[in-house]
């Protein structure tokens, strides 16, 4: 080696840490469809290196969290809070969650959906809040609207009267549920 040279040896040792969901149900008020549960989730965990997919598109680059994931835990927040104060309007019951160790291998997730808070059969829609503060050009992309059918014109309609371009992508962040 060289006499500026500089050489560093480094051990990387791996730790388990506790990941928790965290969640929050609003009963539904019909006698009939408060059985049908809908999932809006998020995962509020971030690694903040880039790579595929984010703001950082090279590997190990800083990928600051705001985008991913604190939009989407901050629109969870906020549609709890909307809704929560809709109460008599709510006809279905909504589950709430925030997911821990989603960037780890789907951590949270996974094991909601082995432990979920209602049966899965009861489960009619979940909405998975990824990196929702993307707008680019004025344009909006919605991911995984191909989960079903049902979606893609669900958003045109939605979009109705707004100035923004609505573009379904059926590529995006997984979903918590089978």
């Amino acid at each position: 080696l060289p006499s500026n040279a500089l050489s560093i040896t480094t051990d990387i040792v791996r730790k388990s840490a506790p990941a928790t969901n965290v969640v929050g149900v609003l009963e539904g008020s019909d006698p009939k469809l408060k059985d049908e549960v809908i999932v809006i989730g998020a995962h509020y965990d971030h690694l903040g290196r880039g790579g595929e997919g984010s703001l950082a598109p090279r590997e190990g680059e800083i990928h600051h969290g705001a985008d991913d994931n604190a939009s989407g835990t901050a629109g969870l927040l906020e549609l709890a809070r909307l809704f929560s104060q809709e109460r008599a309007k709510m006809r279905r019951t909504v589950i709430f969650v925030a997911f821990g160790g989603e960037e780890e291998g789907l951590i949270g997730s996974s094991y909601y959906v082995e432990h979920p808070v209602r049966p899965l059969e009861q489960t009619v829609a979940m909405i998975n809040m990824d990196m929702i503060g993307r707008l680019k050009d004025g344009a909006l992309t919605i991911g995984g609207v191909g989960t079903s059918p049902e979606w893609r014109e669900w958003i045109k309609k939605a979009n109705e009267g707004y100035n923004v371009t609505v573009e379904p992508s059926a590529v995006g962040a997984g979903s918590a549920a089978r």
